[in-house]
C-alpha cells in the first residue's frame, strides 16, 4: 500500500522515496513511457491507464480505500519527477521532458540509451539518495546497510535539529529525517516507515540542552531493510550500478564522485544534502550549514557514465548551440504547451546537458560560466529568469 504524504515542508530535507508499489521495472517503463510522449507530444490518463494496463501488464480494479496499479506506479514516478495524477489529468514533469530531449537529440540509440540510463539515475539519487546511495555502498548487505543508514540519519538530524528551536519545529525535522514519529509509530510521510529515531530523552528535556542537539538511537527495522533491499537492489542492476551481486565500475565512479563532493560521512555512510533553494523554502537558510545544489549530483552522475577521461569539453559557440537546440526540442516535445514554452527550466536544462554530455563522450561543460558570460554579453542572446521556489530558467532568443 501507497503511503499517503503529509504536509511537512520539512520532507525536503532527506531524499527517501516511500512508496512500496510499483517500483520495478524501472528502466523498462520509463523507457516505454518516453517512446509514448515523444511519439505523440502528450499522454492523457486514459492513455496513461492503457500502458499501464497493455505495455505493463498491470491491470486490476480500485477498490474501496486501495489505489489501482496505474495510480500506484505514477505515484512512484512522480516522486522520480516524470508524471503525476491530477484530477482527471496526467501531468509532465521535467524529467519525462527532459528524457523525450535526450531521444531527439540523441546521435543513435546507444546514446539514448546511455543518456537515459545518466538521467534515471540523477532521478533516482534525487528522490532516494539517501536510502539508495547506503544501500549500494554496502553491497546490498543487511548488516552493512543497517550501519550506513543509522549513520545517514544521525548526521542529518544532528545537523538540522541544530537550526530549529521550537518543539513544533523539531518534531517536525524529526519525522522528516527518521521516517517515523517519535513516539515510535510509522509516519505516513513519503518515506515510509521503516528507518527510525528511538526518543531516549523528553523533547522538554532535550530543549533546555544548548549542545549537542536532543540524543537519539536510531533504529532501521528488518521488515524495511527486507523490501528496500530489494527494489534498490534491482534499480542498481538496471542501471548497470550491480552486475552478479558486486558493484561495477560505473558504481563506484559514482560512489568516488559523491564523496568527493561532500556527500559522504565519515563512516561510510552518504548523506544526499538539499539544495540551497529547498533549504531558503523551509527558511533554514542562514542556520543550516549544510546543503548542495543539483550540479553536485548531476556531475557525480556524469562521472559515472563518462568513460573518457581525455573528453573534450563544449564551450563558446558550440556550447550556446547545444543549448539553443535543447530549447527548440523542449518547445516541440509538448504537443499542447509547445507555443507558450517560451522559458527553458533550469531543472529541465541541466540534466538534459549532463546526460548529453555523458552519451556523447564529452567533459561536462561549465554551464554557469557559459551562462554568466551570455547574460552580460550585449547581444542578449540567452536572459535568466527567476521562477521562485526553483533554480530559476533562460529564454534564449531563436
Amino acid at each position: 500500500m501507497a503511503a499517503t504524504v503529509q504536509s511537512n515542508p520539512y520532507f525536503s530535507i532527506s531524499r527517501k522515496v516511500g512508496y512500496s508499489v510499483g517500483l520495478e521495472y524501472l528502466v523498462k517503463r520509463v523507457s516505454c513511457l518516453v517512446d509514448k510522449y515523444d511519439s505523440a507530444g502528450s499522454i492523457s490518463l486514459a492513455e496513461w491507464k492503457h500502458i499501464v494496463e497493455e505495455d505493463f501488464g498491470r491491470r486490476g480494479i480500485k477498490s474501496s480505500g486501495s489505489l489501482a496499479p496505474y495510480e500506484h506506479i505514477a505515484n512512484f514516478l512522480s516522486a522520480l519527477n516524470f508524471i503525476k495524477i491530477q484530477g482527471r489529468d496526467l501531468i509532465i514533469l521535467p524529467n519525462l521532458d527532459a528524457a523525450a530531449i535526450i531521444k531527439r537529440l540523441a546521435a543513435d540509440d546507444d546514446s539514448f540509451k546511455l543518456g537515459l540510463l545518466s538521467l534515471i539515475t540523477f532521478a533516482v539519487l534525487e528522490a532516494d539518495g539517501d536510502i539508495f546511495t547506503n544501500l549500494l555502498e554496502a553491497d546490498f548487505e543487511r548488516v552493512a546497510a543497517r550501519a550506513n543508514l543509522l549513520e545517514m540519519i544521525s548526521a542529518k538530524w544532528d545537523c538540522y535539529s541544530r537550526a530549529v528551536t521550537t518543539p513544533a519545529g523539531l518534531d517536525r525535522i524529526w519525522d522528516a529525517v527518521s521516517i517515523r514519529s517519535q513516539l515510535g509509530k510509522p509516519t505516513t510521510g513519503p518515506a515510509g516507515g521503516g528507518v527510525g529515531l528511538r526518543r531516549t530523552v523528553s523533547l522538554t528535556e532535550a530543549l533546555r540542552r544548548p549542545a549537542p542537539s536532543p540524543q537519539k538511537v536510531p533504529e532501521v527495522q528488518d521488515s524495511y531493510l527486507e523490501g528496500v533491499i530489494t527494489t534498490r537492489k534491482s534499480w542498481a542492476r538496471d542501471l548497470g550500478l550491480v552486475e552478479d551481486n558486486t558493484k561495477t565500475a560505473r558504481s563506484q565512479r559514482l560512489l568516488t564522485s559523491l564523496r568527493s563532493k561532500g556527500f559522504g560521512l565519515a563512516n561510510g555512510g552518504f548523506a544526499l544534502w538539499p539544495y540551497d533553494f529547498e533549504v531558503v523554502q523551509v527558511r533554514l537558510d542562514g542556520r543550516s550549514p549544510v546543503r548542495a545544489d543539483s550540479w553536485d549530483l548531476l556531475s557525480a552522475v556524469h562521472d559515472a557514465f563518462s568513460l573518457r577521461s581525455n573528453a573534450q569539453c563544449v564551450e563558446g559557440e558550440g556550447l550556446f548551440d547545444l543549448v539553443r537546440s535543447i530549447y527548440e526540442a523542449y518547445r516541440a516535445s509538448s504537443r499542447a504547451l509547445g507555443m507558450i514554452r517560451n522559458q527553458l527550466p533550469l531543472y529541465v536544462l541541466k540534466p538534459t546537458l549532463v546526460a548529453m554530455s555523458a552519451a556523447s563522450g564529452n567533459a561536462l561543460p561549465n554551464l554557469f560560466d557559459f551562462l554568466h558570460a551570455e547574460v552580460r554579453d550585449p547581444r542578449r542572446r540567452i536572459n535568466k529568469v527567476s521562477i521562485r521556489g526553483t533554480e530559476g530558467a533562460i529564454t534564449i532568443k531563436v
